[in-house]
């Protein structure tokens, strides 16, 4: 993708070619669907076994062959029908397409009933809105099972971003001389497993809502690095938080929350780390539409990302509030992904 670094950790993006429009992507949400991707990805196949095995006519097979033939999905010489050696290599990625898929069409009603209020006022719009009811964190405090399937839908968006998102996180900060990491609103602990797989060294402690963190217990199950990860439930806004720390990570939650909001979540890191003690934030700078549009990045994909177009804060803000509360060497480097990210640290002074 243009403008977009090259180096692996960056090759998740490829896939937001294959989410662009809407067809493009009900299309590929049926192929994935019907079993038609798993059969080109075993070998080729002629049209009639194709018709054969997904028990539909000529006409709708030609339909979904000619639309993927567009979209760069499947190559069709008129004999057989194969996958693009790009899409075959993206489908590495799968489950981040599936997920992204699943959750656009989720909130596409939203958009298509309500863009009006949507760019009147956020508030009204939201009142309505199934990306409200999606993040519903009040069905987070109480464990019971309905809560743990309803959080465990939008943690499986925000964990499926993380894997990879973190993985950037690692190219451009280096996590090798700290011991004690914590995680304020660590979500399912992606974030910070990706981290403790890098550097055997590290303790971690993700602090969450009681059913996030149950949820993500169970995430985390089996992995090598899961005995070194703790999960603490809290309201990080209120409750006493660990202390002793090295460094205090905050990964996309920080534009969740009105500017007091993150206010009082920078000040817990502050008097939970150590003197000299660092705070990272590696959140979404504010999107910036016309660049979008000019590389191909607002994909239909993306539409979850985009709803919250309100909430990106530019740099400066962070950067102030950071100052207020005493933190001196603040760094801050624009990363772009499939929209731009800011990645800022600062020491405890």
């Amino acid at each position: 993708m243009a403008n977009t670094p090259t180096t692996p950790v960056y090759d998740y993006l490829c896939i937001d070619q294959y989410l662009t429009d809407f067809m493009d992507v009900q299309l590929l949400k049926s192929a994935f669907e019907n079993g038609l991707i798993d059969l080109l990805q075993s070998r080729p196949h002629n049209l009639a076994e194709l018709q054969s095995a997904l028990h539909t006519d000529s006409v709708g097979l030609r339909f979904m062959l000619d639309l993927l033939g567009h979209n760069g999905v499947i190559l069709n010489n008129g004999e057989t029908v194969c996958l693009t050696q790009e899409f075959e290599h993206a489908l590495q990625y799968r489950s981040l397409m599936e997920v992204k898929i699943e959750f656009a069409n989720f909130l596409a009603p939203d958009v298509m009933q309500s863009m009006s209020a949507f760019i009147r006022d956020e508030r009204e719009f939201m009142a309505n809105s199934r990306l409200f009811e999606l993040f519903d964190y009040q069905r987070a405090l109480e464990s019971t099972p309905e809560n743990y399937q309803f959080t465990q839908r939008w943690v499986s968006l925000t964990t499926a971003l993380t894997q990879h998102e973190a993985q950037v996180c690692l190219d451009h900060h280096d996590f090798s001389s700290y011991q004690q990491l914590m995680d304020i609103g660590g979500n399912s602990g992606e974030f910070v497993s990706q981290i403790c797989r890098a550097n055997p060294n590290l303790q971690a402690t993700v602090i969450d809502l009681p059913v996030v963190c149950e949820v993500g217990n169970n995430h985390l199950k089996g992995r090598s690095e899961a005995s070194r990860i703790q999960f603490q439930p809290a309201n990080a806004l209120e409750d006493k938080l660990p202390t002793n720390q090295d460094i205090v990570t905050f990964k996309s939650i920080l534009h969740d929350w009105p500017e007091p909001g993150s206010q009082r979540f920078l000040s817990q890191a502050h008097s939970s780390l150590k003197p000299g003690g660092k705070v990272l934030i590696f959140e979404r700078a504010p999107i910036n539409l016309a660049t979008a549009y000019k590389h191909g990045n607002l994909a239909f994909g993306n539409l979850p990302t985009f709803l919250f177009f309100r909430s990106y804060r530019p740099a400066s803000i962070y950067v102030n509030q950071l100052q207020d509360l005493g933190f001196t060497d603040i760094n801050i480097e624009l990363i772009p992904l499939e929209t731009d990210f800011y990645l800022i640290t600062a020491s405890k002074g």
